[in-house]
């Protein structure tokens, strides 16, 4: 009969570990937006705790690690006494705590906003996105990277051919105030 036991653990933790990687993997393509599906309702008590609570350990994800760290635990142990299932009870609940608390912090890195929006400066130089159209039409982008951001501006040139995508271009003025959306005047970059 504890044959039986261990084999039906083995079959969840196996599923269980299986799942957290398939959604792990998963949220590395598409996000973790969904994750948020299974602790949807409790957003607010959230805000009402200063920006965390225990409902907000419970997603999809942290409740595959825990129990995938309970079952492994429990198999550990070659009794099935309390004492194994207490321990094993405890490290599923401390991997969901640690999941949920470091997903939580990383988000709190992730809020809009932080780091600041990236401006571009006279001498800056980026990459052609979108044709840009010779004297002056708008019409065309272009991407600068700076400080580990990539931003696309609306773009222009006074040249008089236009600048063809994945052209090197640099910053020659900028139009507008530099923290919104300015338009970006460019030239060829040499």
């Amino acid at each position: 009969m504890a044959n039986l036991h261990f084999s039906t653990l083995l079959v969840f933790a196996l599923v269980c570990t299986a799942l957290f990687f398939l959604h792990f993997i998963v949220s590395l393509f598409l996000g973790d937006g969904h994750d948020d599906a299974v602790s949807a309702g409790l957003e607010n008590l959230d805000s009402m705790a200063g920006g965390f609570s225990i409902f907000s350990l419970f997603t999809l994800s942290g409740l595959l690690s825990g129990s995938s760290i309970a079952l492994w635990t429990y198999l550990l142990f070659d009794d099935a006494s309390y004492r194994a299932m207490l321990i094993a009870l405890a490290a599923g609940v401390a991997t969901l705590v640690v999941y949920g608390g470091l997903r939580k912090w990383i988000r709190l890195l992730d809020r809009p906003g932080m780091p600041e929006a990236l401006i571009v400066e006279r001498g800056d130089e980026g990459v052609v996105y979108i044709r840009i159209h010779a004297n002056g039409q708008k019409g065309g982008q272009a991407y600068f990277d700076k400080y580990h951001q990539r931003r696309t501006f609306d773009a222009i040139t006074e040249e008089g051919q236009p600048i063809p995508s994945s052209t090197r271009v640099t910053v020659v003025d900028v139009i507008g105030e530099a923290s919104d959306n300015p338009i970006i005047k460019v030239k060829t970059h040499l």
